[in-house]
């Protein structure tokens, strides 16, 4: 059974990675702050916030806005060429992805026995 730790790195991996996956739908345009923390009522915003600051950094997200001291709900946010690339699977980045020690692993077939026969 994963850790706790495990389970929250993979929350974040998929809160990021669906965060790239909103701004795609309106790539070549931006979002709203609002917009993108709306497609996400469930998530709190300050993780909202974490998250793209961390997409920022990364240079997959832009902060577009031409006042570039806007309060957090002023703000808007657009992919960038590389991460329209993530987006569009061109490129993979392991912090933004699912890790295959999380993936179930494939069980070897059971042999069945057929009844009244030494076959399997």
């Amino acid at each position: 059974m994963p850790d706790r730790a495990a389970i929250e790195a993979q929350q974040i991996k998929q809160q990021r990675r669906a965060i790239i996956d909103t701004l795609n739908i309106v790539y070549p345009d931006d979002a709203a702050y609002e917009v993108i923390c709306g497609a996400f009522i469930e998530v709190e915003e300050h993780f909202i916030r974490r998250d793209l600051a961390y997409l920022i950094d990364k240079q997959y997200v832009a902060w577009v806005n031409p006042r570039r001291h806007a309060i957090w709900k002023g703000r808007h946010y657009k992919l960038t060429a590389k991460g329209t690339e993530i987006a569009q699977k061109i490129e993979t980045d392991p912090a933004l992805e699912p890790s295959a020690s999380r993936l179930p692993e494939k069980r070897p077939a059971r042999p069945t026995t057929i009844a009244g026969s030494d076959r399997t």
